[in-house]
């Protein structure tokens, strides 16, 4: 998803609390190459207070959402609307109904925007609110209001900036002027453990516990190839399973290597296989076992890696193990 995605082009509209100021939304929070930053709640707070602005209440981007084409905001409720009771981070309660039907956003937005409000609710968990992108989600049409886990979920957010009023004189529907550039040159540190890798969109970062950052990157016949950016390792999808020496042989044709136990151990302690590799699978596998190429005597160290535990066992070069290469 590029810049292209969202668009907003700086549009203002009066808010409907009591000082009526008008209000101005920033594009999607991008990295330096254009892509989306994915961030939990409280991140998207501190990006938006880094670029002087702050993240929208959620009746702020319902009217967002109106401003795209959803029927409206009200305060009767009716058959197609959405009923809103929400806490905004200056601790006042708000209660409305929103209807999403008619919804287009502008580009092609397949990601849900942060706000900064939560719902009030009988759950004994933290929850916040969050507007639909442009596709239709299990939880929520398109365009629709729904609510996540602050902490874990991990979204896109717009910035919204309160502009002084304007004088009487003003055009009341002045023509959109080009968007500031207020994305700063880099990414916020995104927990890798929060995300899911899948989802995760070229160059996009993360940290993981150990300190070290990886890049989602492109690489020819990798799949979904990460970039440990300490010593410039890429990491390749799973390719597949095969004996060891055919596993060589699989990552030479794809222009890589069998990663050594060094590389393993290497990888494994930049924390790529836990909070990376493992979310893949978990809670659906218990273990991965991959082949190294460290091979003597007719056997070679499969490296074995689960939710807590990872480890080599031995492996007969003739046995099945799965494959995984590197590259730089």
């Amino acid at each position: 998803m590029s810049k292209s995605l969202f668009s907003l082009l700086l549009f203002c509209f009066a808010t409907t609390s009591a000082s009526a100021s008008p209000i101005r939304f920033s594009d999607v929070a991008t990295d330096g190459h254009g892509n989306p930053m994915m961030m939990n709640q409280a991140q998207a707070k501190e990006y938006c207070t880094s670029v002087g602005g702050r993240l929208p209440s959620i009746r702020e981007l319902a009217e967002m959402g109106v401003n795209m084409g959803a029927q409206g905001i009200s305060d009767k409720d009716d058959d197609n609307s959405e009923s809103i009771k929400a806490t905004n981070l200056d601790g006042s309660k708000d209660h409305f109904f929103y209807t999403p039907k008619g919804y287009r956003p502008r580009g092609s937005i397949h990601d849900r925007l942060w706000s900064s409000s939560s719902p009030i609710t009988w759950l004994p968990f933290r929850q916040a609110f969050i507007l639909t992108g442009g596709e239709k989600y299990i939880d929520g049409p398109s365009g629709g209001i729904v609510s996540v886990d602050p902490n874990e979920s991990c979204e896109t957010a717009v910035c919204v900036f309160d502009e002084s009023p304007k004088s009487d004189a003003a055009e009341p529907h002045s023509a959109p002027a080009a968007i500031e550039n207020t994305t700063p040159p880099e990414q916020l540190a995104v927990a890798c453990s929060s995300i899911d890798p899948r989802k995760a969109p070229i160059h996009f970062k993360c940290s993981t516990s150990k300190g070290v950052n990886f890049e989602r990157v492109s690489r020819d016949n990798f799949g979904e190839a990460w970039e440990d950016n300490t010593d410039g390792t890429i990491w390749s999808a799973e390719v597949g399973s095969a004996t060891q020496i055919k596993a060589i042989e699989m990552c030479k044709a794809l222009g890589g290597l069998l990663p050594s136990r060094q590389d393993y151990e290497s990888g494994d302690a930049h924390g790529f296989f836990h909070e990376i590799v493992f979310q893949q699978y978990n809670p659906y596998q218990d273990y991965r076992f991959y082949w190294t190429s460290s091979a003597k005597d007719g056997f070679a160290p499969l490296f074995s890696v689960g939710e807590k535990e990872s480890g080599f066992v031995g492996g007969s070069l003739r046995e099945g193990g799965l494959v995984r290469c590197i590259g730089h």
